[in-house]
């Protein structure tokens, strides 16, 4: 089954706990290997540690067709225009995606509204030479820059501020109202949106992501539902006469109720 541009591997009737829904990117633009050669400026360690990296891998039948992306962490020093190559979902809710600079450096970028496959984005700004510079647009949705570089009236979410990260989660969101200069200092007064309830705060020497928070229909999704974690390969494992009547319709041992059924219908007496 493909949902944007995930596919996923399901195990409708897992037998073990070790059996579960299982999920894997296809990484199609892996079959050029001379593209993901490691970069010799940047060391790394032969066991793929590293403070900060980290190495990932594409899935293969054979350890033969397997090819090694070499990961960066991305900081506030690293400059430059990137595409995107494809949309993962990250924990439940949260969708990120691949991304890689226009010298092959690969790393991870959250997925906000608007962005789609081989979109380009601006990361903090470039300020040099970029072969992708040509074909940008300066404010495309995806694009991290600082509170200086960002107009007036415009959405952004994932904030950077004083070592501290806000507006992350699925949905969420702020919206630039103003600036002024107070002591030498441009402040940026922009409101927060939370369900219902909008804050106002006043930034300076921040960065942030223009544009909305992807999959923002994620707080309408009841997760405590059985239908949901069954669809995660999660089998409830307590039923029948472990159950009292009054509670749910599968328990007690007196006449009457519904029998005991499987997650798929099936009589389990």
């Amino acid at each position: 089954m493909k949902l944007n541009n995930i596919y996923y591997v399901k195990n409708y009737k897992p037998y073990s706990p070790g059996i579960r829904f299982k999920t894997r990117a296809v990484f199609k633009f892996l079959n050029n290997v001379n593209k993901f050669r490691y970069l010799k400026d940047i060391p790394y360690f032969s066991n793929g540690r590293k403070e900060g990296n980290r190495l990932i891998y594409s899935k293969g039948k054979s350890p033969l067709y397997r090819k090694k992306i070499f990961l960066y962490k991305t900081s506030n020093d690293v400059r430059g225009s990137a595409i995107v190559h494809k949309v993962l979902l990250y924990g439940k809710n949260k969708y990120i995606s691949l991304c890689s600079f226009s010298n092959g450096l690969f790393f991870y970028h959250p997925f906000v509204k608007g962005m789609s496959f081989n979109n380009i984005f601006i990361y903090n700004k470039s300020i040099f030479y970029d072969p992708f510079k040509k074909s940008i647009n300066k404010l495309s949705p995806g694009s991290f820059l600082s509170f200086f570089d960002i107009p007036d009236h415009r959405y952004v979410s994932n904030v950077k501020y004083n070592n501290s990260n806000f507006l992350n989660s699925s949905g969420t969101y702020g919206f630039i109202k103003n600036k002024v200069i107070d002591n030498n200092l441009l402040k940026y007064f922009f409101d927060i949106q939370y369900s219902k309830k909008i804050n106002s705060y006043s930034l300076f020497n921040g960065f942030c992501i223009i544009g909305k928070n992807a999959n923002s229909k994620q707080k309408y999704v009841v997760h405590g539902k059985a239908s949901y974690f069954l669809f995660k390969g999660f089998k409830p494992v307590v039923r029948g006469v472990a159950k009292n009547p009054v509670d749910h319709p599968h328990g007690g041992r007196t006449n009457g109720g519904r029998p005991s059924v499987s997650p798929w219908g099936r009589k389990a007496k």
